[in-house]
């Protein structure tokens, strides 16, 4: 959001004594179609160009109150409101939106196109490709979880990662959880799981009744430290989760030669690193099972969905019977086992497929606006800024770029303060051990000081591939400017 400017925002403002005379002079100064109605300071209300029409046609006069005709129901949006809030504000079809102070004061005027943009961290990138595919499926009567988009969806899939088997579901926790059931993890297991990371994954150990077991990160990968791995493995270990957080591919060869040495089942949660790869395979493609998120602000989308890969047949058979409420594939309505509806849309895949063909031109992208960012901040690299980890052994897809910001800025701070610049930005995710849902899982003797200290630092940047390289620009310039500002203060 615009910085607090409450006396340029005067001239837009007009008092409840005054006369709709007032409000004429002032949007014929202004231009801005609306005026904001003020009492002692604070908005009571607005009037617009149409809100006098109708007064005129209704017999008032260019001499009758304000208040006889102000709208006191306007929509306002407050000086902390999220970008995304604004978005749902101007979709209800406002184009001018007083943005509030704590007081009721007017401190900043949204516009609906170039004056009300805000950068947001992620966002789809959509084409007409896409619109097309979408349109096709409806065109084909088929725009439930059968038709020929989800059949090319999945095997195209499955061939861009170089998996055995790809089994596409409605969104990336249906993935998690579909995978742990297909593998047979349930009550009684335990699952190694990281500490930093997003919520589903141990929401989905615990769905399938199984136990999460919370382990530090590795500081070089912010992934599952493979060198914890021992320490906390009983005999109820069945499996572990391997989370590629934010695209940076995690140690797997350690990780799965531990799982090898001691029969466990390794699943790679790979909602944010499509695109990844580690010692020359794509993330997914050689472990148990991996999972895939298309939510709206992952590297593809389908708005909702996912995607689970196997390297046996036999999983992916058993996953599919799951998916579709445990029935035969072979006789109609027998149910071969306990299952649900996790399937994903023939409209969906079509989404999917038109981003999924043009997958190497967005990963570029992607790649190509972390080095703009890595070249646009490299004064601040002497000052304490450090960047995301790069792999050793592999590539990431730099999901959403991320940087631990100096010892000593709360991320928070800056946070808000790029927002209040036209700049989202979006802090790292909070460790689970400090969490109540899953606070139980913690382990005793464990600090989780790696987890802790990039939670304390990360703050992720704007990395739509939709950006141009002026707004990188923009944004590293804005990110150095609040840096600095702070530490002065």
């Amino acid at each position: 959001m615009a910085k607090s400017r409450p006396e340029t925002c005067q001239k837009y403002t007009v008092d409840v004594a005054g006369t709709i005379r007032d409000v004429v002079e002032n949007l014929n100064t202004t231009m801005l179609r609306v005026a904001f109605v003020t009492e002692e300071e604070r908005v009571v209300g607005s009037v617009s160009d149409g809100d006098i029409r109708r007064a005129f046609l209704q017999g008032r006069t260019i001499e009758s109150p304000i208040a006889e005709i102000m709208n006191r129901t306007f929509i306002s949006a407050q000086q902390d409101s999220s970008p995304s809030e604004l978005q749902q504000l101007f979709r209800r079809g406002i184009d001018v939106l007083p943005v509030l102070g704590d007081k009721g004061q007017l401190v900043d005027i949204r516009r609906q196109g170039a004056n009300s943009e805000i950068i947001p961290v992620a966002e789809p990138a959509l084409t007409n490709y896409e619109r097309d595919l979408v349109l096709e499926a409806i065109d084909s009567g088929w725009v439930s979880s059968i038709g020929q988009f989800v059949n090319d969806f999945e095997m195209e899939f499955c061939e861009y990662v170089g998996a055995t088997e790809a089994v596409s579901v409605n969104n990336g926790t249906s993935a998690l959880s579909l995978a742990l059931w297909a593998l047979g993890v349930g009550p009684g297991d335990e699952v190694l799981v990281p500490d930093l990371t997003f919520g589903a994954t141990a929401n989905a150990v615990v769905q399938c009744g199984a136990t999460p077991v919370l382990v530090d990160i590795a500081p070089d990968t912010w992934a599952l430290n493979p060198n914890l791995l021992d320490a906390v493995l009983s005999s109820k270990t069945r499996a572990i989760i391997v989370v590629h957080l934010y695209g940076i591919p995690a140690q797997l060869d350690a990780i799965v030669a531990f799982a090898k040495t001691h029969g466990l089942f390794v699943i790679e949660d790979c909602a944010e690193a499509l695109g990844t790869e580690y010692q020359g395979d794509h993330v997914g493609s050689t472990t148990d099972a991996g999972t895939f998120s298309f939510f709206g602000n992952k590297t593809i989308t389908t708005g909702e969905g996912g995607m689970v890969t196997f390297k046996s047949r036999h999983h992916a058979t058993r996953a599919r019977t799951i998916r579709s409420h445990g029935m035969s594939s072979e006789r109609r309505y027998w149910h071969e086992e306990w299952g649900t509806n996790l399937r994903l849309t023939n409209l969906q895949a079509a989404l999917g497929l038109g981003q999924l063909r043009r997958i190497d031109d967005i990963v570029n992208r992607k790649r190509s606006l972390a080095e703009l960012y890595t070249s646009k901040l490299s004064d601040l690299l002497s000052s304490g800024l450090e960047l995301a980890p790069e792999p050793d052994a592999g590539s990431s897809t730099v999901w959403l770029f991320t940087v631990l910001l100096p010892l000593g800025i709360d991320p928070g701070r800056v946070s808000q303060r790029m927002l209040r610049e036209g700049v989202e930005t979006r802090r790292v995710f909070n460790p689970l051990h400090i969490q109540p849902a899953f606070s139980q899982f913690k382990l005793a003797d464990e600090s989780y000081d790696a987890s802790t200290f990039v939670a304390d630092r990360g703050l992720s940047l704007p990395s739509s591939i939709n950006l141009t390289n002026k707004s990188i620009d923009f944004v590293a310039e804005t990110l150095l400017r609040t840096i600095q500002e702070i530490e002065l203060n």
